[in-house]
């Protein structure tokens, strides 16, 4: 290198160095806001998911309504087949000793 140049390099080191420096934050900033997109990106995603879960439980609430409405019919059902038995096996009781009376 010429004295000239080196010169050169001397005043302008300073000048090199903040637009080497500038040039690296600059490639940071675009590095880190990639990453701040990508994790918009997944909580957007995520968010989109997570709306379903109103209709969802609206679903869930009905279904859960209508098992209850047919559970307590065959409740009904059960206590009808009951008492139904229990007349059955009264009168049946009743005839037999009603026979065993006139014998």
């Amino acid at each position: 290198m010429t004295a000239q140049s080196k010169d050169w390099v001397r005043e302008n080191l300073a000048v090199v160095a903040l637009i080497l420096g500038i040039l690296v934050q600059t490639a940071a900033l675009g590095w880190w806001m990639s990453s701040i997109d990508n994790r918009v990106s997944t909580l957007e995603k995520s968010d989109a998911a997570q709306a379903a879960f109103p209709e969802r439980i609206k679903g869930l609430e009905t279904a859960g309504d209508d098992v209850a409405r047919r559970l307590d019919r065959i409740e009904l059902k059960i206590d009808r087949i009951l008492e139904e038995r229990a007349i059955v096996r009264e009168n049946t009781t009743n005839d037999a000793r009603t026979k065993e009376q006139t014998r």
